[in-house]
Parts: C-alpha cells; structure tokens; sequence
C-alpha cells in the first residue's frame, strides 16, 4: 500500500492537493466532520513529498482569499448597474450580470431579446439571497457560479459595451447571422448551442438530448477545443515544416503549437468561457507549456492541478454539475487510457469499447441530478458522439470559415453540407428520443460515491492484471531468445 501511494504521490502529486481542498469545501457546505479527512490528505501528501508543503500554503491562503472575497461580495447594496455576461432565452430572458464585484441572476421579460453579452446596462430589480428559494437544487446551482442575488428586472437600457467580451460575442454574431440566414431553424439553433456555446437557444431543442442523455453534446468541451487546436496544430506544423529558415532554427512542435494556440484563445473566449471548455483550454495551456520548456506530465496531475484552482478560487463549483461531470468523465477517460493501451485488442475495439464503458460512467452522475435513467442511452452514446465529434464537428468549423466569405457558390455549396449533415444528426437524435423510455431513479450521494470507487478500484485491477500480463509476456520473449 505503501509503494502504490509513493507511486501516486511521484506522478500525481496535486491529487492530495485536489483532495484536501475538496474535503475542506465541503467541512463548509456540509459538515465540520470532513476536516478529519482533509487533514488526512494534508498528512499524506506531505508524507510522501515534502515538496508539497508550499503548494498547500499557497492554495489555502488563495481558498480562504476569495472565500473572504465572497462573504464581502454576498451582501450587493442596490446595484443599479452592470455587465451581461451570460444570457439564456426560455420563456423569460435569465441573465447573468456582474456589478462591483457582485454576480446577480436576473430575470427579464422576453421583450428585450435584444440584449447580449458583454452589453453595460442600466436596471430596476428588488433583490433576494439566493437561499430565498424553495428548490434546493436551483440554490446550489446559483451559488456554485458566484450568484449572490436574484431578482426580476426591468427598465433596462444597454449604456454601453464591455471590451473584450463584446467584441467576441459580435464575431458569435456574426457566425449566428449566417447560420440563421442558410440554414432552417432548428439547426441554427443547435449548432448555436454545442458549437459556439451560445445558451439563448438550448432550452428550445434540448429535450430529445435530455431524454437520450446525450445532453453533454451540447457543452463547449474537450472535443470541440481538442479539434480547434489539432487542425490549427496540423495546419500551422505543415506550413513551418515548408519553410526552411523556421525548420533549421526551431522547434516545429513549438512553432506550431504556439501558433494554434491563439485561434484556439479567440475559439475560447467565443464559446462563452463555461465550466467544461476552461477545464479543457487550460489543459490545453498546460500542453503547450510542457513543449515549451520540455517537461513531461502527467494528464491526470494536470486535471487534478485544474480541479484545485477551480475549487480554491470558488469552493461552491463542487455544487455545480458542469463541474462535476466535466472533471468526472475527463478522470475516468484519463483513467481509461492505461488499461485499453495495454488490452490486445485492435483499435477499432478499443475505441468501441471506451465510447461504451464512458457511456455506462455517465449514466450515475446523469441520473444522480436528474433523477432519469433511459436504458438506450449507451447505444446513443455509442451512435452519436462518435458522429458527432468525427463528422458534424469538423463540417460546423467549415461552416463557421464560410460564414466569412462573400457570398458565391462556394459558401452555398459549403452551407449545403452543413445542413445535410445537421438535420441527419438531428433526425438521429430525434428517432433515439421516441425509443427513449426514461424511467425515475433517486441516487443519493453515497451510493454514487460506492458505484464510482468500485468502478475504479475495478479499473484498477484490471490495469495491473494487464500489466502483469505484459511483464510476463516481456519476460518469457527474452526467455525463449
């Protein structure tokens, strides 16, 4: 036991660092019991690597800074004034507005459709603590994005622009208006939502993905952000490779990653900076500055580093479900990876296989906070994503490359395709949806916790029966020869 923690401590390090911060959260939001376990995690990291005992000062003065930060935030004196920085349309306008430090989720009438994000403006609102409503589930969402006030607002007039969220939500625009124009509705809607990150127009075409729990589809991620910087990587690596004076004197991994990095930035800063594309664009970051300075790293540490600033910066994301199921599925695929690597399957197996076991990983977290379970969701998962990421991905970015061509065949032709591909996808959705039997399931939070650790102590097993396996294999070849 002791051997597998040293291991863990040398190549994970920011796990204990990850651990002590959660349970530490959660000695505030729960109980003051879990100060038991954080000092557990506190005891073994520094154990296993004095190195550490800096990093735990450093995250725990930046926890309790912005813990301060949010108990002088909590208390908004009639703020009058503020910027839009998320909006999402349904039967009303719910806005998200930050005032002098102080994030407020409002609720407008529809007739101000015209407002966006980054817009400054004016407002009349009587105000409430988050903790005023009923719905347990609505106020652990609230304030694990920093929203200390709610209220219904009116008189609204946009004053001015925010700079730099304005001028990227107008490039949005941009994209949206053309999408609006060459495609039908219902495909301008969805490739709005899970391509751009835009919120107005999830609620109108969300249901069939609800009922085949391929909601997640919906969310700016890894995959669309891991697409944006491999084709840039790809294209920019082509081009310095066909020039001689860069690829005499320079690194092309450097090079191109440096260059990919930045339309990857004006990708990130389009997509509406939620949960799941931060945790991926400074995954990202992270990447590129391994190559930089030719340091190896461990994914599941870099996770677990990313995981510790989101939650010393705002202790309450832990209540958010993006950030839960955003940081769960990443671990299990990360997790995932070393078993699959070492199984003497083909790659179309191993493919098929891992789409299917993050299917079932999925399908506890999902029903946990949405009390639904539909059975045939693992084979709309294995149906869509895979479509999703290798087919309607790719054809939305040439899609939103047209956007800013002049009109001619070409776009017609491109914007053909786009549709072709947007309402078979969505056709698909749709069919998986009337098979959709969703049943009511109630998991509390301590059968989750059992599922998941068994799942991994599982996958664990199996990684170091494989891995066994290998050695003997290794050992027996040298034998022989």
């Amino acid at each position: 036991m002791k051997d597998i923690l040293d291991g863990v401590a040398y190549s994970n390090p920011f796990l204990f660092v990850f651990l002590f911060l959660l349970f530490l959260s959660l000695s505030l939001i729960l109980s003051p019991f879990f100060i038991f376990f954080c000092a557990v995690a506190f005891g073994l990291g520094f154990y296993f690597n004095k190195k550490l005992l800096p990093v735990f000062v450093f995250f725990t003065l930046l926890f309790f800074l912005f813990f301060v930060r949010g108990l002088k935030h909590s208390i908004c004196k009639a703020p009058r004034k503020g910027v839009i920085t998320n909006l999402s349309e349904g039967k009303r306008l719910n806005l998200m507005v930050k005032s002098n430090g102080c994030m407020l989720y409002l609720f407008v009438s529809p007739r101000y459709k015209g407002l966006r994000v980054g817009d400054i403006i004016t407002f009349r609102a009587k105000l409430k603590s988050v903790d005023s409503f009923k719905n347990t589930g609505f106020v652990n969402y609230l304030r694990s994005i920093s929203v200390s006030r709610v209220g219904y607002a009116g008189g609204i007039r946009v004053v001015g622009k925010s700079q730099p969220l304005s001028f990227f939500n107008q490039i949005r625009d941009r994209i949206e208006r053309e999408f609006y124009y060459f495609l039908p509705s219902t495909v301008h809607y969805f490739l709005s939502s899970a391509i751009l990150g835009d919120g107005r127009f999830r609620s109108k075409i969300k249901k069939g993905f609800i009922n085949t729990q391929t909601a997640h589809i919906m969310a700016v991620s890894g995959l669309h952000m891991g697409f944006v910087f491999g084709m840039f990587y790809l294209i920019f690596y082509y081009f310095s490779s066909s020039v001689g004076y860069i690829y005499r004197r320079f690194n092309l991994k450097v090079v191109a990653s440096l260059m990919a990095f930045l339309p990857t930035l004006v990708y990130f800063f389009i997509s509406g900076l939620h949960i799941p594309a931060i945790r991926s664009f400074l995954m990202i970051v992270l990447f590129v500055l391994s190559l930089i300075f030719s340091k190896t790293h461990s994914s599941l540490n870099v996770l677990f580093l990313i995981a510790s600033v989101f939650i010393s910066t705002n202790y309450l994301s832990i209540m958010n479900p993006s950030f839960v199921m955003s940081f769960l599925m990443t671990f299990f695929a990360l997790i995932l990876y070393s078993p699959l690597k070492r199984a003497d399957l083909n790659r179309a197996l191993k493919t098929l296989l891992f789409m299917f076991l993050m299917s079932l990983f999925a399908m506890p977290i999902s029903s946990y906070y949405f009390s639904k379970i539909s059975p045939i969701s693992v084979v709309a998962n294995l149906v869509a994503v895979p479509l999703f990421g290798f087919v309607v991905v790719p054809v939305s970015f040439v899609g939103i490359f047209a956007s800013f061509l002049p009109y001619s065949t070409v776009k017609l032709f491109i914007f053909k395709i786009v549709y072709l591909v947007g309402v078979g996808f969505l056709k698909l959705i749709a069919l998986f949806s009337t098979l959709a039997k969703p049943l009511s399931i109630s998991l509390n939070l301590p059968i989750l916790l059992a599922i998941y650790l068994t799942a991994l102590a599982l996958l664990i097993i199996v990684d170091r029966h494989l891995l066994r396996q290998g050695n003997q294999s290794q050992t027996l070849r040298k034998t022989s020869f």
